[in-house]
């Protein structure tokens, strides 16, 4: 059309209305203005071969151009057919969309990457420029005025929404819902479940071909919990979206019970979890001796920061940058003190940050939501396998390389490029270590970068730390991992099938001490 490349000339541009003139439906001059007869405007037309060759689908996942994308096309599309037929002039459209990605960047009118959303975005800006109209779907009820100084506000708001504090998920309802999206397409069915009187046998539908893996993300057989949470990515969409949430039950405003029921079978048949195992010492000694033979900045910095995961308890995203979401140590996060006095990172000598005798991190942001928590550890004897030694280290490198507090702390400087230490360089080196290491009874594939978390949590456990402790220590809520590190915990099962045979030598007979226990002790102890 005509905003192909923004060549809309100028002095084709819409004019202002003159002041004083009234809008059909509107002979007031005010309140909301209907432009029209109130009759339809019905357009179609078939999207280039070049543009379905782009679009990303199971037969062609190296796709550039995702259905989102095709959505926001269709807004742009919609608005010049709108303005083409009637006066929009100086007037607030309304497109409507069920698809949550097009609609916040068609209501918020950026983007935080280039590609095809980005270039359409620009378009509909010089569209918007030419005719003189404005397109907050969201607050197109509420008056002009209101409208103008809330859109960008809303739009802020939407966003927020969407990722709930992580981006990651947010990316995922997103993904989620465009593919029920077309599962609905594909049966002449709303998404949002409008007109159909009875969902949840069609949702059940959906339930039983994503568990399959027809119309899974990766076409593959998926387990219990990620068909649920595929739905529930559905269900928060259509509440975004001024719906409700159709998994509900409203005579009971619980999940309904066929749903539910799918699952907990599916659990039953699923196969248990798999979970990350802690690693030996041994492997750890050796993936610092891989670091310093590479004789690498990248390295180096790798192995520093695998101490600082092992000794703090930290999750991957705490320490190093990860795919989404990293909310890694910055400098400014780290104190180190020597014996009671803090020491001046930018100011200290070399050789004083490393005499450190203790190292603070802070936990500005966490998993867990509790913001701001100071963990502190003490040195070790060993000369680098020690929290102090590897951030005083870190930190005299940053120092030499000039970075600002607000640097990430696994950062590095290598040939005067910055870099960061990335999960991935964790679970590699670790993994190359286990090579090197056959006889600690691990594969590569049993350990990743997470595996350090419950590394630090099995040596402390393994030391004689209360569990309790540990808990405080590690951020944990919930005692599930510290159950998963305590049954396989050498030192906790050491005695006790000795002590089994030698107690299991009783006769169940009354007056014995067997038959007193069993009726002294609460049933729920035998159940």
């Amino acid at each position: 059309g005509d905003a192909e490349g923004g060549e809309v000339a100028t002095q084709h541009r819409s004019r202002r209305l003159p002041t004083g003139v009234s809008r059909l439906g509107d002979p007031e001059g005010g309140g909301r203005q209907s432009l029209g007869e109130g009759q339809p405007i019905l357009w179609r037309i078939q999207f280039p071969e070049d543009i379905v060759n782009a679009l990303v689908s199971d037969s062609n996942p190296k796709g550039v151009i995702n259905n989102s994308e095709l959505e926001l096309a269709g807004i742009v599309a919609t608005n010049d057919v709108l303005a083409r037929e009637v006066d929009v002039r100086e007037a607030t459209t309304a497109t409507g969309t069920d698809n949550l990605p097009a609609l916040s960047w068609s209501t918020k009118g950026a983007v935080s990457a280039k590609g095809p959303a980005a270039y359409l975005l620009r378009h509909q800006a010089m569209h918007q420029r030419v005719f003189r109209y404005q397109s907050p779907q969201a607050v197109a009820d509420l008056p002009p005025g209101a409208r103008d100084r809330l859109g960008p506000v809303l739009g802020s708001a939407m966003q927020a929404a969407a990722s709930a504090g992580n981006p990651k998920r947010g990316r995922q309802r997103a993904n989620a819902y465009a593919r029920w999206a077309a599962y609905c397409a594909a049966f002449n069915v709303d998404p949002l479940l409008q007109g159909v009187p009875r969902p949840i046998p069609f949702m059940q539908t959906y339930l039983q071909q994503y568990r399959t893996g027809v119309v899974a993300a990766r076409g593959q057989p998926v387990g219990a919990r990620a068909a649920e949470e595929a739905l529930r990515f559905v269900g928060q969409t259509m509440q975004q979206l001024g719906v409700g949430d159709k998994r509900f039950d409203p005579s009971t405003h619980k999940i309904d019970l066929r749903l539910s029921n799918m699952w907990r079978q599916w659990k039953s048949d699923d196969d248990p979890p798999a979970r990350v195992k802690p690693i030996p010492m041994m492997v750890l000694m050796k993936a610092q001796e891989l670091a310093t033979a590479d004789n690498s900045t990248a390295s180096t910095c790798t192995a520093r920061m695998m101490w600082i995961n092992m000794f703090f308890l930290c999750r991957p995203g705490e320490s190093c940058a990860t795919r989404y979401a990293a909310k890694f140590f910055r400098l400014r996060d780290v104190t180190l003190l020597y014996n009671s006095t803090v020491l001046d990172l930018s100011a200290t000598p070399d050789g004083e940050l490393r005499r450190a005798t203790d190292a603070h991190l802070n936990f500005s942001d966490q998993k867990n939501k509790h913001r701001n928590e100071k963990i502190g550890q003490k040195r070790t004897s060993h000369k680098t396998a020690s929290p102090t030694v590897a951030i005083a280290e870190q930190v005299i490198h940053l120092r030499n390389n000039k970075a600002p507090p607000s640097t990430p702390l696994c950062a590095f400087n290598e040939r005067g490029q910055w870099f960061v230490v990335t999960s991935e360089m964790l679970t590699s080196l670790l993994r190359r270590a286990v090579r090197a290491c056959p006889e600690c009874g691990l594969v590569e594939s049993d350990i990743s970068a997470r595996s350090l978390r419950a590394t630090g949590a099995m040596a402390m456990l393994c030391g004689g730390v209360d569990p309790c402790r540990i808990k405080l220590f590690g951020r944990w809520r919930s005692d599930e991992l510290l159950t998963y590190l305590h049954v396989q915990a050498e030192p906790l099962y050491r005695d006790i099938s000795e002590t089994m045979l030698r107690g299991g030598d009783y006769q169940f007979v009354p007056g014995a001490a067997a038959y007193h226990t069993y009726h002294d002790n609460p049933s729920h102890l035998y159940n």
